[in-house]
Parts: structure tokens; sequence; C-alpha cells
């Protein structure tokens, strides 16, 4: 492709190799060019293997950095004289100094409405609290986590029949749309949306009370702390009980309209069909799909 005046080199920080294509693709389409990856271990709290697949993709017109030592970040990426730096899912804070070697800024592709859910468990809240509309920001980056100017919003509804087996393609579709507006703003010098600091909030990672269920509480309820636990950043997928005695790990679950019409305490199993289970909450029954026992030391609660 002939590259003109408009050409920007771009640098792109992630964790996430399934994103690379994909973004590499967007870029081109529009005249850019990635010149590197830089991804990383990641701090020995937050360490992952991830990084491993993101450094596979290297080849002649494009380098792979993999560095755990952010200090050097700044140095390491003045080499490749990047235009714009793109950074989708990374377990590391960018310095300043990193901020600031290319020429159009940074953006961020963040899992959530900004500036609703600022931390890396956005995605997991967002399923937490039940939102109607989940999506991505893609924003300026700043010193401070999450909170710079907005780009992009693209955005899809959520509905208690949801979780992360149904969400997961249609959500990840809508990636590159925020790249390809933010991409026409920043080409226009736009500085974006400031975001209203005082509508912000933190997703941080869940309490450890929120992992075990309570049979007696509402079916909805039960089967929103489930789907809350996607298994993300590591964690293991779904909440723990107990069935039939049995300390179990509840990965899927689907709300019925089952009447148990039965004064069977909560938590037991009305019926097994199919591989399924019927159990009872404490207002209506509960479609159990997937389960697993859970060993007993994954039980306590710190």
């Amino acid at each position: 492709m002939n590259r003109g005046p408009d050409s920007w080199r771009v640098v792109l920080f992630t964790l996430y190799a399934n994103v690379v294509p994909v973004y590499e693709q967007v870029l081109s389409v529009h005249g850019h060019r990635l010149v590197a990856l830089f991804t990383a271990p990641g701090p020995r709290v937050r360490r992952t293997e991830d990084y491993r697949a993101v450094a596979q993709l290297s080849r002649p017109n494009l380098d792979v950095v993999v560095s755990n030592q952010p200090r050097r970040w700044a140095a390491l990426l003045d080499v490749y004289r990047p235009d714009l730096l793109v950074c989708v899912g990374y377990n590391w804070k960018l310095p300043q100094d990193v901020l600031d070697v290319p020429r159009l800024g940074a953006i961020n592709l963040h899992a959530a409405l900004l500036p609703k859910y600022r931390g890396a468990h956005s995605f997991a809240w967002a399923l937490r609290n039940a939102d109607p509309i989940v999506g991505w920001t893609m924003h300026y980056m700043t010193a401070e986590l999450d909170d710079g100017p907005i780009l992009a919003q693209p955005s899809m509804q959520l509905t208690d029949d949801d979780d992360i087996d149904s969400l997961w393609d249609p959500y990840w579709a809508l990636a590159p749309q925020a790249l390809e507006i933010a991409l026409a703003r920043v080409a226009a010098g736009d500085p974006g949306d400031a975001q209203n600091h005082k509508e912000a909030s933190q997703a941080d990672a869940f309490e450890p009370e929120w992992l075990h269920i309570d049979w007696s509480k509402n079916a909805r309820d039960i089967h929103i702390q489930v789907r809350s636990w996607w298994g993300n950043r590591g964690e293991t997928r779904g909440a723990l009980a107990e069935i039939d005695g049995v300390r179990t790990r509840i990965i899927k679950t689907r709300l019925t309209t089952v009447d148990s019409q039965t004064d069977a305490p909560p938590g037991t199993i009305l019926s097994r069909n199919n591989g399924t289970l019927i159990v009872q909450c404490g207002d209506r029954a509960l479609e159990v799909l997937r389960w697993n026992p859970e060993p007993a030391n994954e039980w306590s609660v710190e």
C-alpha cells in the first residue's frame, strides 16, 4: 500500500493476540502502519501467560517488545518514532513518559461505557449490575486510569438472558468500530469529550463473599451472581454453592418460567433432565446448565 503524508506509525500495547490482526486491518484501511507490539508478563499479582501468544506474532515488518520494566518503555518506544499509541488490555499502568512519546498521543480501549466502571473488572460489574446497555470506550490516555477524554462508545443491549457465551462475539465485534471512530477524530485534531468525573465509578475486584451462592436469594439474583464471574483475568468462571451436599462451581444458569409450587427448602433439586438441574431458590426455580465439583480449599471466605 502506498502511504501518503497522513500515514501514521502506530504501536499497540496489548495482551490480546486476537486483537492484533483485527486492529492492524483497520489501521491499514486508513493508510496507517502497525510497526510494533508491546506486551508483558505483568506485575507479580497480575501475572499472565497471554503475552506469549502476542510474542509469536513477530515478523520481519512487525517487532514485538516483551518487557516487564515500565521505566524502560519510553526509550524503547521512541525507537519506533510512533505517531500514535493504541492500548487494548494491558496489565501495567503506562507511565507518563510513555504517553508523551507519540506525536498524536495515546488512546485506550476500555471495556465499559466510561465514566462508569473505571478499572480492571469493568465488564464483570456491568454483568453484576444488569446494566441495560454495555459497550466499549476508546479514550485518550492520561496519567490516571480510564479518565481521559472520550473518542468513541459503541454499545449493545444486555438482557437477563445474556451471559458471556451469548455476549462474547457480538461484544468484541464492536471493538473495531471504536477504533474506526477514534482514528477519524484523532486525525481531525478532535480533543474528545471530557468525562464527567462526578459520575465515575470504580470497577475493583469483587468482595470474596460475592463468590458464594445463598440459595434462599431470588433466582434472578443468583443467575446474575453466577454470570458476573465470567472468568476475567485468570479468575475461574462461576460462583460456588452446595448441590446435594457437594461443594460445586455453578458455571452457567438460565432463568426459567417453571413454577416450583413446592415447600422444598432453597437448594433442593426439583428435577434432573437432559443434563440440567432445576434448583429451588428463595422465590422460584432456577435452571443450572453447567456445574463442576469444586475442591474444598476454594471455599474460604476471607
